[in-house]
Protein backbone atom coordinates (compact mmCIF):
# COMPACT_ATOMS: atom_id res chain seq x y z
CA UNK A 1 0.00 0.00 0.00
CA UNK A 2 1.46 3.38 -0.86
CA UNK A 3 1.06 6.29 1.56
CA UNK A 4 0.46 9.17 -0.14
CA UNK A 5 1.18 12.74 2.14
CA UNK A 6 -1.09 15.78 1.17
CA UNK A 7 -1.38 19.24 2.23
CA UNK A 8 -0.95 23.03 1.51
CA UNK A 9 2.69 24.28 0.64
CA UNK A 10 4.89 24.23 3.73
CA UNK A 11 3.07 21.84 5.55
CA UNK A 12 5.43 19.11 5.60
CA UNK A 13 4.68 16.96 3.37
CA UNK A 14 8.30 16.85 2.04
CA UNK A 15 9.87 16.62 5.21
CA UNK A 16 7.52 14.04 6.94
CA UNK A 17 8.05 11.38 3.70
CA UNK A 18 11.55 11.82 3.92
CA UNK A 19 11.60 11.28 7.51
CA UNK A 20 9.68 7.97 7.17
CA UNK A 21 11.78 6.98 4.50
CA UNK A 22 14.76 7.24 6.67
CA UNK A 23 12.68 5.28 9.70
CA UNK A 24 11.30 2.68 7.38
CA UNK A 25 13.79 1.97 4.55
CA UNK A 26 10.78 2.16 2.30
CA UNK A 27 11.54 4.00 -1.12
CA UNK A 28 9.73 7.48 -1.26
CA UNK A 29 8.58 10.00 -3.90
CA UNK A 30 8.53 13.93 -4.44
CA UNK A 31 6.11 14.63 -7.18
CA UNK A 32 7.68 17.84 -7.32
CA UNK A 33 11.02 16.78 -7.49
CA UNK A 34 10.16 13.70 -10.06
CA UNK A 35 8.75 16.56 -12.61
CA UNK A 36 11.74 18.82 -12.14
CA UNK A 37 14.40 15.90 -12.69
CA UNK A 38 12.27 15.04 -15.66
CA UNK A 39 11.74 18.52 -16.96
CA UNK A 40 14.83 19.94 -15.93
CA UNK A 41 13.21 22.70 -15.02
CA UNK A 42 11.72 24.06 -11.80
CA UNK A 43 7.86 23.86 -11.23
CA UNK A 44 7.55 27.52 -11.40
CA UNK A 45 9.58 27.57 -15.17
CA UNK A 46 6.80 25.04 -16.02
CA UNK A 47 4.01 26.37 -15.48
CA UNK A 48 5.58 29.93 -16.64
CA UNK A 49 6.66 28.70 -19.78
CA UNK A 50 3.47 26.22 -20.20
CA UNK A 51 0.50 27.25 -18.02
CA UNK A 52 -0.83 25.20 -15.13
CA UNK A 53 -3.10 23.28 -17.17
CA UNK A 54 -0.12 21.47 -18.53
CA UNK A 55 1.84 21.36 -15.59
CA UNK A 56 -1.06 19.83 -13.79
CA UNK A 57 -1.51 17.29 -16.67
CA UNK A 58 2.18 16.00 -16.21
CA UNK A 59 1.25 16.12 -12.33
CA UNK A 60 -1.60 13.56 -13.50
CA UNK A 61 0.44 11.09 -15.47
CA UNK A 62 3.33 10.87 -12.95
CA UNK A 63 0.80 9.81 -10.38
CA UNK A 64 -0.61 7.49 -12.80
CA UNK A 65 2.80 5.78 -12.65
CA UNK A 66 2.96 6.08 -9.01
CA UNK A 67 -0.28 4.38 -8.57
CA UNK A 68 0.94 1.20 -10.53
CA UNK A 69 3.52 0.93 -7.69
CA UNK A 70 3.31 -0.23 -4.25
CA UNK A 71 4.88 0.30 -1.19
CA UNK A 72 5.39 3.84 -1.78
CA UNK A 73 5.73 7.15 0.79
CA UNK A 74 4.75 9.89 -1.86
CA UNK A 75 5.16 13.38 -0.92
CA UNK A 76 2.36 15.38 -3.26
CA UNK A 77 2.84 19.16 -4.83
CA UNK A 78 0.05 21.24 -2.65
CA UNK A 79 -2.53 21.53 -5.66
CA UNK A 80 -1.54 17.83 -6.85
CA UNK A 81 -4.73 16.49 -5.00
CA UNK A 82 -7.09 19.50 -6.61
CA UNK A 83 -7.18 18.04 -10.08
CA UNK A 84 -8.28 15.50 -12.66
CA UNK A 85 -9.11 12.69 -10.31
CA UNK A 86 -6.18 12.88 -8.37
CA UNK A 87 -7.67 12.25 -4.97
CA UNK A 88 -9.71 9.55 -6.20
CA UNK A 89 -6.51 7.47 -7.42
CA UNK A 90 -4.31 7.97 -4.51
CA UNK A 91 -7.53 7.06 -2.01
CA UNK A 92 -7.80 3.62 -4.57
CA UNK A 93 -4.54 2.46 -4.15
CA UNK A 94 -3.27 3.70 -0.96
CA UNK A 95 -3.31 6.11 2.38
CA UNK A 96 -3.98 9.39 1.81
CA UNK A 97 -2.38 11.81 4.46
CA UNK A 98 -3.59 15.40 5.11
CA UNK A 99 -1.34 17.66 7.01
CA UNK A 100 -3.87 19.73 8.69
CA UNK A 101 -2.61 23.21 10.10
CA UNK A 102 -4.22 26.82 10.66
CA UNK A 103 -3.79 29.30 8.85
CA UNK A 104 -1.35 31.08 10.91
CA UNK A 105 0.96 27.97 11.15
CA UNK A 106 1.16 27.74 7.47
CA UNK A 107 2.38 31.69 7.05
CA UNK A 108 4.98 30.89 9.46
CA UNK A 109 6.26 27.75 8.15
CA UNK A 110 5.97 29.35 4.84
CA UNK A 111 8.11 32.26 5.96
CA UNK A 112 10.60 30.12 7.63
CA UNK A 113 11.65 27.47 4.91
CA UNK A 114 12.25 30.47 2.34
CA UNK A 115 8.84 31.99 1.10
CA UNK A 116 10.10 33.36 -2.11
CA UNK A 117 11.00 29.87 -3.28
CA UNK A 118 7.15 29.65 -3.23
CA UNK A 119 6.06 31.09 -6.99
CA UNK A 120 2.75 31.80 -5.41
CA UNK A 121 3.71 33.10 -2.56
CA UNK A 122 6.68 35.46 -3.68
CA UNK A 123 6.50 38.52 -2.09
CA UNK A 124 3.94 38.03 0.42
CA UNK A 125 4.32 38.98 3.83
CA UNK A 126 2.82 39.65 6.43
CA UNK A 127 -1.58 39.90 6.39
CA UNK A 128 -1.20 39.72 2.76
CA UNK A 129 0.62 36.36 2.96
CA UNK A 130 -2.03 35.18 5.93
CA UNK A 131 -4.96 36.63 3.74
CA UNK A 132 -3.68 34.56 0.29
CA UNK A 133 -3.16 31.50 2.04
CA UNK A 134 -6.62 32.24 3.67
CA UNK A 135 -8.29 32.43 0.25
CA UNK A 136 -6.39 29.85 -1.67
CA UNK A 137 -6.97 26.92 1.46
CA UNK A 138 -10.62 27.80 1.31
CA UNK A 139 -10.51 26.50 -2.59
CA UNK A 140 -8.66 23.37 -1.67
CA UNK A 141 -9.75 22.06 1.34
CA UNK A 142 -12.95 20.00 0.06
CA UNK A 143 -9.90 17.97 -1.57
CA UNK A 144 -7.13 17.79 1.62
CA UNK A 145 -10.71 16.74 3.55
CA UNK A 146 -11.16 13.33 1.37
CA UNK A 147 -8.29 11.96 2.98
CA UNK A 148 -8.73 8.48 4.78
CA UNK A 149 -6.33 9.75 7.71
CA UNK A 150 -6.32 13.41 9.16
CA UNK A 151 -3.43 15.15 11.37
CA UNK A 152 -4.31 18.03 13.45
CA UNK A 153 -0.85 19.48 13.13
CA UNK A 154 -0.94 22.67 15.18
CA UNK A 155 0.84 22.71 18.25
CA UNK A 156 3.12 19.47 16.78
CA UNK A 157 6.75 19.23 15.75
CA UNK A 158 7.67 17.34 12.67
CA UNK A 159 9.05 14.75 14.86
CA UNK A 160 5.81 14.15 16.52
CA UNK A 161 3.82 13.88 13.32
CA UNK A 162 6.11 11.71 12.08
CA UNK A 163 6.05 9.54 15.26
CA UNK A 164 1.76 9.80 14.80
CA UNK A 165 2.20 8.21 11.12
CA UNK A 166 4.53 5.57 12.31
CA UNK A 167 2.21 5.02 15.35
CA UNK A 168 -0.96 4.80 13.47
CA UNK A 169 0.13 3.65 9.75
CA UNK A 170 3.24 1.73 9.66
Amino acid sequence: MNIYVIGYMASGKSTLVHALEQQTGRPSIDTDEQIQQRSRKSCYELVKAFGEEIFRKMEHELLREICQQTNLLVATGGGLPCYANNMSLMNQTGVTVYLRWNVENLAIRAELSGIDKRPLMAGLRGEDLRSFISRHLADRIRYYEQARYIIDCDGMTDEQIAKQVMRDLL
